[in-house]
């Protein structure tokens, strides 16, 4: 006997009922647990990597943490020494986000994805008053002078720093400018004095990144080459007490816009800002050679295609007199928001709307916004950024109009085709089933003749006349029963046809009678004669 079902008609029993409510029950429980363990999940801190404190960009950052605490998101911040190690930390699992520039390599950190692409970073090069119109219209006055190249190891403003400087035909010589007296100098394999005087006249300001910074096997013309100090100096310990001489000649820096520490230099100790304006020269070098490789550097690859020109405005940091003194270009790197690759996507969304709708965005210049940002990528996308960018995808786009008129008129041809093939198999038939019809047609046809045989014959009799009779009755019930079945002819061919029956069917019965009628008078008595 079955324990789940009764025996009347088989309905569940009562020991069904009994053990589907705990189970419901349970189903509805882990419902409830599992959601509430994805909302702790949601609202667990997210512990974001960035720079040092003092920076422009942890200002924007902390805009943005403010803006995700009202939105009820907490939000932590480690700081790190660089985009190296902000990257090992989220690859190790330590923080869940981090902001770092872009354009080095990251290719030893696999697990690495990008979330979101942020504003660009512009390279500052500041000189003291004294050295800003050499500087400006001769980069390679900087030879002999001390340089500061901000930046932590590895991190990717020093290297893009000593990027530069290599692609200008500079380089370190020395941290001491009293351990050996100013000098020119090639680089490696370098070059003789005639040499290097045949490349000044040739070199100018414009050109001599794009002479430098050509690496190709293939003979080209040789570059300038000279030699700049390394300055031993920390801006984070830039104190009132600093004097004038003991600060860089020049100092390369990247920063956002407008960098807190830049304008104290340019007010204390009146820096001025140099154009740089090689982006485009260091792209298309980038078709040659894409990657800038720093032999001294841990980490030694740059990524040119990725490398920005930015303008400076007039008056970013000073304005009277302004500095700088016209709006400049420079070169600069994206600064990205990146994470790990099993980070949940519903955090990486919830990130995305924090970034949009916070001050964050509205802050930078240019303005943040969804198409710009998902259309450049240098690390492959979180799958949670690929999930917010569909959600502004509209339902309808040009593409989808444009490939949904290339299915239709495919669609549409297939379709016009199988139309008219089905048209014709449909004909076909219908001219079988007609041809089909004839041949009871000429049956009716077959027995009218007959008929008329008989009725032109000097005798027939009426059993022979019963049976074509009999004969028409059973065609035209075989006939009908092969139109209710479709095998035979359209509507109009039966009526014919029943016509032609009906008409035939009288015929004969009129020869029926007719015989008959002559058999009576045959056998009537005859009429006695008169008498006379």
């Amino acid at each position: 006997m079955c324990l789940f079902a009764s025996a009347r008609g088989g309905r569940p029993s009562t020991y069904l009922r009994i053990a589907a409510a705990p189970i419901a029950a349970a189903l509805i429980l882990g419902w409830f647990i599992a959601r509430a363990r994805d909302d702790r999940a949601l609202k667990r801190p997210l512990k974001v990597a960035t720079g040092s404190s003092a920076t422009t960009r942890m200002r924007l950052l902390n805009a943005f943490v403010e803006g995700a605490r009202v939105e009820g998101v907490p939000i932590e911040i480690a700081a790190t020494k660089g985009s190296v190690e902000a990257c090992r930390k989220v690859e190790s699992g330590e923080v869940d986000l981090a902001l770092v520039l872009g354009s080095r390599d990251f290719s030893e950190f696999p697990r690495l994805r990008q979330i979101a692409a942020l504003h660009v970073e512009p390279m500052h090069l500041l000189v003291k008053a004294d050295l800003y119109e050499s500087v400006s219209s001769d980069i390679h006055s900087l030879e002999g002078k001390r340089v500061l190249a901000v930046g932590f190891a590895d991190s990717a403003t020093l290297q893009f720093s000593n990027m530069l400087l290599d692609m200008l035909g500079l380089r370190f010589e020395s941290d001491d400018p009293a351990a050996e007296a100013p000098r020119i100098g090639a680089r490696e394999g370098g070059a003789s004095e005639s040499d290097r005087d045949r490349a000044d006249e040739i070199s100018t300001p414009d050109s001599s990144p794009i002479v430098a910074g050509a690496k190709a096997a293939a003979p080209k013309p040789i570059a300038r080459a000279g030699i700049v100090y390394r300055a031993n100096f920390d801006l984070e310990s830039l104190a009132p007490t600093t004097r004038a001489d003991e600060i860089p000649d020049a100092i390369f820096v990247v920063s956002t816009l407008p960098s807190l520490r830049i304008r104290e230099l340019v007010e204390r100790f009146e820096y001025r800002l140099v154009p740089l304006p090689y982006a485009d020269a260091i792209a298309l070098s980038a078709i040659e050679e894409p990657h800038a490789v720093l032999p001294d550097s841990h980490a030694s690859i740059l990524h040119k295609e990725f490398i920005h020109e930015v303008t400076i405005p007039q008056f970013a940091y000073q304005i009277d007199p302004p500095v700088p003194r016209t709006a400049i270009r420079t070169l600069g790197l994206r600064v990205l928001l990146v994470g790990r690759d099993d980070l949940d996507p519903d955090r990486v969304e919830s990130v995305l709307k924090l970034i949009f709708r916070t001050r964050f965005a509205r802050l930078v210049r240019p303005r943040l916004d969804v198409a710009g940002m998902k259309g450049y990528a240098e690390l492959p996308w979180h799958a949670g950024s690929l999930s917010y960018f569909n959600h502004d995808e509209p339902f309808i786009t040009a593409e989808s109009i444009d490939e949904l008129e290339k299915t239709m008129t495919i669609v549409g041809t297939i379709a016009g085709g199988m139309l008219v093939s089905w048209q014709w198999i449909r004909s076909r038939k219908a001219a079988a089933r007609d041809r089909r019809f004839q041949v009871y047609l000429m049956k009716v046809s077959e027995i009218d003749r007959r008929a008329l045989d008989f009725e032109i014959a000097d005798s027939f009799d009426v059993a022979s006349l019963a049976l074509l009779q009999r004969e028409l009755g059973v065609l035209k019930n075989e006939a009908i029963e092969k139109f209710a079945e479709g095998e035979i002819g359209g509507e109009s061919l039966l009526n014919g046809f029943l016509a032609h029956v009906n008409d035939s069917r009288d015929n004969i019965t009129r020869l029926i009678l007719h015989a008959r009628s002559g058999d009576v008078a045959a056998h009537e008595p005859q009429d006695q004669p008169k008498n006379s």
